[in-house]
């Protein structure tokens, strides 16, 4: 099929325009977007369903909405043009020696416990390459992977996405303490304080998240009350300003509670409730190939994280 398609005239530009149809949804902004006229970007997506007998789109009252089929090609599509980009970079960076660019995503856990050390490495041995990182939730940073934003991620594959777009590489669950400020009551008591938890004020994520699940259930499977005093917020930041101005706690990752505790910021409050979230993965693209930079990195968070196990 894609021999045929080839043969038919399947070009750059067709594949270019159907990719940016899927996200703008009018064709002047596509075309605008691509540095050609509305008329010659009408032009392509004609040629590209005469070349494919299919319908790709229908046209709305406000610009066109792709048709399945449409949409299918536009998600394969943009694939193909993510890897062609990919090729550039791996010559690139071949051409550069030991350089380039890899991009990164994690959940917060996994972030300071494996990929910063592992960055701190790479930095000190490899100061040509440039590493950006995204710590995000798991929808954020699984949709950022499909897209091509991220070359790899520690998060878990979230509820309605397709299993079969990823390579997943399962790790250990992840474990959460409950912190405050340091110097609160609850948190230099010498004896578990399970009791009080449900009594304090609570900052906690949006219901329906993991970590609030997590808690919540913990708490009910022990025999506690749920807090009644809570702020919610998605915000970490803000979770943090909160916990230094208040007399509140609130669930961490371990890892993240282990780095403030360090600083004498916040203080691990001594429970003996077992909060732990579903296991997360390394996961990456089904069939992708990894730049060679993006795969050095990807390995090293790799043995980092086997080194733990």
């Amino acid at each position: 099929m894609a021999e045929d398609l080839m043969r038919r005239g399947l070009k750059l530009s067709h594949m270019r325009l159907l990719a940016s149809l899927a996200e703008t949804q009018r064709i002047s902004s596509s075309a605008e977007s691509l540095g050609i006229t509305q008329p010659a970007a009408s032009r392509i997506v004609g040629e590209l369903e005469t070349l494919t007998g299919t319908k790709l789109y229908n046209r709305t009252g406000r610009g066109v909405r792709l048709t399945e089929a449409g949409l299918l090609f536009a998600y394969r599509c943009s694939r193909i043009l993510k890897e062609i980009e990919d090729a550039e970079r791996d010559l690139a960076e071949i051409g550069q020696g030991v350089s380039g660019r890899v991009t990164i995503g994690s959940v917060a856990g996994p972030a300071v416990e494996f990929v910063l050390p592992t960055i701190k490495q790479m930095r000190i041995h490899n100061p040509g390459i440039r590493i950006e990182m995204d710590v995000s939730a798991s929808d954020v940073l699984a949709a950022k992977l499909l897209e091509g934003q991220l070359d790899f991620a520690l998060c878990r594959l979230p509820v309605g996405f397709d299993a079969g777009m990823f390579h997943e590489i399962p790790q250990s669950a992840e474990s959460v303490s409950i912190v405050a400020r340091f110097g609160h009551p609850l948190s230099s008591s010498p004896q578990p304080v399970d009791s009080e938890l449900p009594k304090q004020d609570w900052v906690l994520p949006p219901l329906g998240t993991l970590l609030r699940t997590t808690v919540e259930g913990a708490l009910r499977q022990s025999g506690f009350a749920l807090p009644e005093r809570v702020l919610t917020t998605s915000s970490f930041m803000f979770t943090v300003a909160m916990l230094h101005g208040t007399d509140a706690v609130a669930p961490v990752a371990t890892a993240v509670a282990q780095s403030f505790a360090g600083t004498r910021s916040l203080s691990i409050v001594p429970t003996d409730l077992v909060f732990e979230v579903e296991p997360y993965s390394l996961i990456t693209r089904a069939g992708q190939s990894l730049t060679p930079v993006a795969e050095a990195a990807f390995n090293a968070v790799r043995h980092s994280m086997n080194k733990e196990a």
